[in-house]
């Protein structure tokens, strides 16, 4: 008899080490996922939110905490609307005395802490979405991408306008990335929509 109850005893032990073993193992297996999706999303230009404005470029609002530099006393970067359907308005204003040439490029980026879904407001309105939930989708494509490069020579005492076709890009965020000398100086976060 004494012998029968060491054996189930040994028996329940060996299937507690095995049930512990799987769920380390499992547990494991998720820590693994989750760090491959951190290192994929860290290799992403990462925005803390965009500033919300309308086609005249007036701000109405903001979603998350922008984290931009599109300003200084010689230069100022203005990008609307925000959120972009179609069409995007970049104005590059040169305050200072010499001529100068930007380097614009847009690249993909992580809006981190994105909510997942935009509030009620006048833009949705506006937009036909009015009572409706508007969902936000965070990537739009690979890190690093460069979905759009341009020189852009400014005047002093000037400014340049571009008229950006968004038409092609993903839904998504973007960073609008200025480089003076290729320095990286100023940037300010885009969103391109889809109805």
């Amino acid at each position: 008899m004494g012998s029968r109850t060491h054996h189930q005893q040994y028996n329940t032990m060996k299937k507690i080490t095995l049930i512990a073993l799987s769920l380390i193992t499992l547990l494991s297996a998720c820590d693994k996922k989750e760090e491959k999706e951190a290192r994929r999303l860290a290799q992403f230009e990462q925005i803390g939110g965009v500033n919300l404005s309308d086609e005249n470029n007036e701000l109405w609002g903001r979603l998350g905490q922008p984290d931009v530099n599109y300003k200084d006393v010689a230069f100022d970067l203005t990008a609307y609307p925000v959120p972009a359907m179609d069409k995007q308005n970049l104005l590059l204003v040169n305050k200072s005395d010499k001529d100068r040439t930007y380097q614009l490029k847009i690249v993909n980026a992580y809006f981190k802490g994105a909510p997942s879904n935009f509030p009620e407001s006048q833009w949705a309105r506006q937009v036909g979405f009015a009572g409706k939930t508007i969902n936000i989708e965070n990537l739009a494509g690979n890190a690093e991408e460069v979905v759009f490069a341009k020189d852009i020579s400014v005047a002093a005492k000037a400014y340049g306008v571009i008229d950006l076709d968004v038409s092609q890009f993903k839904q998504g965020f973007y960073r609008i990335i200025i480089e003076v000398e290729g320095e990286r100086k100023y940037w300010d976060n885009l969103w391109v929509f889809r109805k």
